[in-house]
């Protein structure tokens, strides 16, 4: 975990990223309005691969895609390329502090935009399925 920190660190350059152990889960939605970005995991688990992960990235209009796998879900590492442009790539790391999704990404390339951003996102809550009716069996008259 410490070498997660370290590549962090190295990478972040100049912006702050925090210096703490991850201490949350990435599964989920996870969005920023304000900077336009939004970022799905989804476990894709299954008895056979465990630990796979599909991650879906939505930046500036922008969608990227891609799969990993992590021992540990609190943070990961991946690329992930445009659905629409596969030569347009993102080197993407991510990692669950509190109730924030820590986020970088690296754009790669043959002609790259020569930044790398970081950005931290919250986590949408689940979108709430019906409510449950009263029971119905239950005797409410006395």
């Amino acid at each position: 975990m410490l070498s997660l920190l370290a590549i962090f660190a190295l990478v972040g350059g100049v912006a702050s990223w925090p210096q703490l152990i991850p201490n949350c889960g990435l599964e989920g939605n996870w969005s920023n309005e304000a900077v336009n970005v939004g970022v799905t995991v989804q476990n894709l688990t299954a008895a056979i691969f465990p630990n796979i992960f599909r991650v879906t990235h939505v930046t500036h209009n922008t969608c990227f895609s891609g799969m990993t796998t992590a021992k540990d879900h609190r943070a990961m590492f991946l690329y992930a390329s445009n659905k629409n442009n596969k030569h347009q790539k993102l080197y993407m790391a991510l990692a669950c502090y509190g109730n924030e999704l820590w986020g970088m990404d690296v754009p790669l390339g043959d002609n790259p935009v020569p930044a790398t951003r970081i950005f931290t996102l919250n986590k949408i809550p689940p979108i709430p399925t019906a409510t449950p009716s009263p029971d119905a069996s239950k005797d409410t008259h006395t």
